[in-house]
């Protein structure tokens, strides 16, 4: 459960949040701060009792509920709630994505009447919107929403509006070499990037969970071949590394920088290699060895660690030099390892080096909160119960909660980003509940953790 809690709660993110100061840490400056607990480590979830589990899953059940009620009150049908004037923002075409990406942790939580709420308005959706979104945001948000809701409650409503929506984000396939635009018109269907770079890895390598359930689901393959296209492309180009540079042009298929990160704008290329392993019943290992000799590489090339503390970290790879940052979107490298070697993605000498290269990852990514003044580190999202008691003291407002304009200063920002109940409060949800509750054998999750169900499940 501690896997899934730092696949989920630090998930990578292939866009930089742009409503917090300090989201890259100079690794040195962390490491020589004090810290709050010495080398104490984060307490075991295995030896609460089910009283006190269940008194946590009550708190954060009510989180959720205010969280909901105040986006309800003052934007519904608005993307995010403004929780410090009482307002709306609609960054994501003012589609609902607050309700969109809530759904599941509605359903999973037992909050259906609310759930009954969310579904009234998904059926009521037009997609077609002259309007440019991202396809990599969309993606992960609206059609992962869709799917996970309607995988969990068999609504067939949720999966009829999400084949609509995708039929339009198809046309950001229609490039010369099958590479998506990062954005896409709705409406015009007209394609284009919101870098001068070209598309991200994130964005058109984070597209294969969702597009091949919807394929499944629906009978229909175009959508499922769209997105291998890029991966199979990708694993036929020759390069001397696995790592892949952070921006392509979709009308050339070159890459158009040589910066490797698997922090923002990579994460969650490398993340969906191994998932769609996963998800196809670990059937296809194209994507496994991808995954493996990527890692490999980043073992090989950006592994480092702090003097004298030791605390391991990934570096990035920027114009010819390694820079030594530690980017906390780079938190979810630890659980995706510890699932890897888990779930036979390596095995034996390898698979024990993964693991213990995890646990010392999550223990530096720890102390990237511990060694702030209000326990929260600077992408807007910790660690455990720690977490969630830094959020009520910290973030929660009247009408919502809202994140940190710097960590350590504290001041809210008059935002609510519609992962805070996607994905936060939905992890530390599952966190105390009973692993039978999602079995990881059973689902993969989504970037945005919205669980897909297995395609090719293996008994």
């Amino acid at each position: 459960m501690l896997v899934f809690l730092t696949a989920g709660i630090v998930r990578g993110r292939g866009t930089v949040r742009l409503h917090t100061i300090s989201q890259v840490i100079n690794v040195t400056a962390i490491m020589a701060a004090g810290s709050h607990s010495q080398e104490q480590g984060p307490a075991s979830y295995d030896a609460l009792p089910e009283a006190e589990l269940s008194r946590r899953r009550q708190l954060i059940v009510e989180a959720t509920r205010h969280s909901w009620e105040g986006y309800v009150t003052y934007a519904w049908g608005a993307d995010e709630l403004a929780p410090l004037t009482n307002g709306s923002i609609n960054d994501f075409g003012h589609m609902g994505a607050t309700i969109v990406d809530s759904l599941d942790t509605l359903w999973l939580m037992g909050m259906k009447d609310e759930f009954n709420k969310a579904v009234d308005f998904v059926a009521q959706l037009d997609f077609d919107r002259n309007l440019s979104v991202s396809v990599f945001e969309t993606t992960i948000r609206f059609v992962g929403g869709l799917l996970a809701a309607h995988e969990l409650s068999g609504e067939p409503v949720l999966l009829q509006q999400c084949e609509k929506l995708v039929h339009r984000l198809m046309f950001a396939w229609d490039t010369p070499t099958g590479f998506p635009y990062g954005q896409l018109n709705l409406h015009t269907f007209q394609g284009g990037s919101g870098f001068g770079f070209g598309s991200m890895l994130a964005e058109f390598g984070t597209e294969q969970l969702e597009m091949l359930a919807l394929s499944a689901l629906t009978g229909n393959a175009t959508f499922a071949h769209r997105v291998e296209h890029v991966i199979r492309v990708m694993n036929g180009t020759q390069s001397p590394l696995a790592l892949k540079p952070l921006f392509l042009d979709p009308a050339s298929g070159s890459f158009t920088s040589t910066a490797i990160s698997l922090g923002a704008m990579g994460d969650s290329y490398y993340e969906y290699l191994l998932k769609a392993w996963l998800l196809k019943g670990k059937t296809d290992d194209m994507y496994r060895a991808m995954w493996e000799a990527a890692m490999d590489d980043m073992i090989a090339c950006l592994l480092f660690e702090t003097s004298p503390n030791r605390l391991k970290y990934i570096a990035n790879f920027d114009h010819g030099y390694v820079a030594h940052r530690f980017e906390h979107l780079a938190c979810f490298i630890p659980a995706m390892l510890a699932l890897g070697a888990k779930e036979g993605a390596v095995n034996g000498s390898k698979a024990e080096r993964y693991l213990s290269l995890a646990k010392d990852l999550t223990y530096t990514c720890w102390q990237m909160y511990d060694r702030h003044a209000t326990g929260l580190a600077p992408e807007f999202v910790h660690w455990a119960w720690s977490m969630f008691e830094a959020f009520e003291k910290h973030c929660r407002v009247a009408a919502g909660y809202a994140g940190l304009r710097d960590v350590n200063l504290g001041g809210n920002d008059n935002t609510m980003q519609s992962f805070w109940i996607a994905e936060t409060l939905k992890y530390a949800y599952l966190l105390h509940s009973p692993t039978d509750l999602l079995p990881l054998d059973q689902w993969v999750l989504n970037t945005e953790a919205h669980p897909i169900r297995v395609l090719n499940r293996q008994h």
